[in-house]
């Protein structure tokens, strides 16, 4: 989805804005970009990732006309008009209606009231967030006889947006490859995964450009991702049951012991111990509130394991000590 915004001198607040829910837009899957265009235009790119079912074809584009002699903007299509645009803010009001305009052409009339993420059923499960390894259902580990098929999957699902053969090899190796060994290494991926569940199995594109990846292989920060955006918008016992769930699979530093220059290279590593912090400091908090001295515990010695030394988790830890220490007074 495409959002262009013309003429956006004095307008930096808006475009701030709608860059802002864009951003909110795609926190648990996707991504956004903003271009700036010769003459004032900017480009707002929406990529919504591969999480849900949407429909968007070449009408999924937006152009946002800044009327400068009455303040006012407009929006084509569907020619929404919106007026009184003050320069430091947006009112929640008039963008919720952009929002509501955007969320209609994207869902094909699906209502945007709930925001909850169901997770979709889960087959394999990649796990990120520690030493890396592939498990089943069951908690069975599934056994690559190449390393170099286990650290190709490992790629794949964190480019779910781009996964092209030529561009896996530039990453996992910083050397030409012949076409064999990568051929190879591919062939073990699928045997591996068929191994494990028979009915999953990796579509080749038709150009054989791309290595789709599918929907039941999931990844532990994905799951930790969703659990996390879920209570974010529905405070339910259920929902905090499922973060801490999803917290409780941190094991360490994402990808401990592999020797991944790419996710380094990528900034994936700093990105993934990011979210990490985020939803064990929402979890931590959570039980503070409710006075859970060991759900505190539980939380902060997760984000320690990602990030080691947390200034933000040992502050929560001081927390529950001085509470202790007060009731006891």
């Amino acid at each position: 989805t495409v959002i262009r915004i013309h003429d956006t001198k004095g307008a930096t607040s808006l475009v701030d804005y709608i860059t802002a829910i864009a951003r909110l837009v795609t926190l648990a899957c996707g991504s956004v970009r903003t271009t700036s265009h010769e003459g004032g235009d900017v480009e707002v790119q929406i990529d919504l990732g591969t999480r849900g079912e949407f429909l968007a074809g070449n009408e999924a584009c937006f152009d946002i006309v800044l009327n400068g002699d009455d303040e006012t903007i407009e929006i084509r299509p569907p020619g929404l008009l919106i007026r009184s645009i003050p320069s430091d803010h947006v009112e929640k009001a008039q963008l919720s209606t952009i929002a509501h305009e955007m969320g209609d052409r994207l869902t094909s009339g699906k209502e945007l009231s709930d925001p909850v993420i169901r997770t979709r059923d889960c087959d394999l499960v990649v796990r990120l967030m520690g030493p890396i390894d592939v498990i089943d259902g069951g908690g069975t580990e599934l056994n690559f006889r190449k390393s170099k098929s286990e650290e190709l999957l490992a790629w794949l699902v964190l480019h779910r947006d781009r996964p092209l053969r030529d561009v896996a090899r530039t990453a996992l190796w910083d050397r030409s490859v012949e076409d064999s060994t990568f051929n190879n290494v591919v062939s073990e991926l699928r045997r591996a995964i068929r191994a494990a569940h028979p009915s999953i199995d990796f579509e080749i594109a038709h150009n054989r450009k791309k290595i789709l990846v599918p929907t039941g292989i999931r990844t532990d920060i994905e799951l930790l991702e969703e659990a996390w955006w879920n209570v974010r918008h529905d405070d339910s016992v259920e929902n905090w049951c499922a973060l801490h769930q999803a917290v409780s699979r941190i094991r360490g530093l994402p990808f401990e012991g592999a020797n991944y220059d790419w996710a380094d290279a990528e900034g994936l590593t700093s990105h993934i111990v990011l979210k990490i912090m985020n939803a064990c400091t929402d979890l931590a908090r959570y039980y503070l509130a409710m006075s859970d001295a060991d759900g505190v515990y539980f939380a902060t010695s997760q984000g320690l394991r990602a990030l080691p030394g947390s200034q933000e988790m040992l502050e929560l830890r001081a927390q529950v000590m001085n509470t202790t220490t007060k009731v006891n007074a």
